[in-house]
Formats: structure tokens, sequence, C-alpha cells
């Protein structure tokens, strides 16, 4: 994900930190190092695993369907919560409520800036690059 802070583009990465996710900036280790594993027999779902702790990307069921949804690392244990699709324009979806990956706003360019699940909106907070 790249920002503008100051009118100069800054690359964001996600980040894993115990089970904490947020944004940071890039820095290369394994804590922003995320693979992509599709789910068996769902051809277009897929598992977001941190490569450093190999955790997966979760969509807290609590906060299912809210603006603002609770995204978290915690232990792949294959339930629906950890599914995600890859959206149009570069988005991340949840697969039970359809909620994109999201960057919280207010705090944009800030180092441990928060994600959340967020209705897909198409916003630059938004979109993720994968390499």
């Amino acid at each position: 994900m790249t920002e503008s802070v100051n009118a100069v583009p800054v690359a964001r990465c996600l980040d894993n930190r115990g089970s904490d996710v947020q944004v940071w900036r890039c820095n290369g280790t394994d804590a922003q190092k995320w693979a992509l594993y599709r789910v068996a027999g769902q051809g277009s779902q897929y598992r977001v695993v941190n490569r450093g702790s190999h955790l997966c990307l979760d969509a807290d069921a609590g906060t299912t369907g809210r603006n603002g949804q609770e995204v978290q690392a915690t232990s792949c244990d294959g339930l629906s919560a950890q599914t995600w699709q890859l959206g149009g324009g570069g988005t991340l979806v949840s697969v039970p409520d359809g909620f994109c990956l999201d960057a919280e706003a207010s705090t944009s360019g800030q180092d441990g800036q928060r994600v959340q699940g967020f209705g897909c909106a198409g916003s630059t907070n938004q979109v993720w690059h994968w390499s």
C-alpha cells in the first residue's frame, strides 16, 4: 500500500506484531511478509498467513458486519473468519460478511495505523498490493 504523507509517496506494509495487525513503514522483516493459501475446494478463497508468525489474518466473528470490525492475527483454525477473497481493484474481502480490509483513515501515515473490516468503498486505504 502506498500513501501520501506530506505530499510524498510512502510505501506502507501490513505488519504483524503478536495478535496485532497494523500498517507500518515497509522494512522487509518477516512480520510484513504474508502468503495467500487457497482454501481446499474453494477456488477463489484464501487464508492469509504471516510468514514470520505463521498466524492467520482473522476478521473477528464478534464484530462481523459492522464498520470498524476488528482484524487480528490468530492461530490458523480453518474457521470462516480467516477466509478472504481478492476483490476488485486490489481489495481483500472477508468472506463471511463481504467487508474489505481497511487501513483506518484517521491515523493515515503513522506507524501502527490500525486495520479493520469496513464496507468496501474502493478508497485507497482499502487497496493492497501483493508481491
